[in-house]
């Protein structure tokens, strides 16, 4: 089996049981690869090219791309860390805890929605990857 980039954005329609396949299929000299409809952006991870494009219409998940383009690593881990121990118990959050972090998620208006807090909401819906 192929190894490849897995995005943190996970979510059901991710390819990423896919990508063994589709990396057979991608050309070898790409230059720049237009990722259409980006979602969780493991295509786009994984895409043999010099540049990608990613489209994505959902602006909440759009704003998560954004968030992992453009911080650190080291700063995402500590900013879940830190909102784990705001709203949970410094290592998990309840099923209450999470469902009042859901709450305050979507209690301002869209524009106002923090992605830190979409993202630990994501970790906690999931597979809970990054932070074990």
């Amino acid at each position: 089996m192929a190894k490849h980039l897995v995005s943190p954005i996970v979510y059901m329609g991710s390819k990423r049981r896919l990508m063994e396949q589709l990396m057979d299929e991608f050309p070898g000299d790409i230059d720049t690869f237009y990722d259409v409809f980006g979602g969780s952006g493991t295509v786009a991870l994984n895409a043999p090219s010099q540049h990608v494009l990613l489209n994505e219409f959902n602006t909440p998940v759009y704003q998560m791309h954004e968030y992992f383009i453009h911080t650190p690593f080291i700063e995402i881990q500590q900013d879940m860390q830190d909102l784990v121990v705001k709203y949970g118990d410094g290592k998990k959050l309840t099923e209450q805890q999470f469902k009042d972090l859901r709450d305050i998620y979507n209690k301002p208006q869209p524009e106002d929605r923090d992605v830190k807090i979409l993202h630990l909401l994501v970790y906690f819906s999931f597979q809970k990857m990054f932070l074990d």
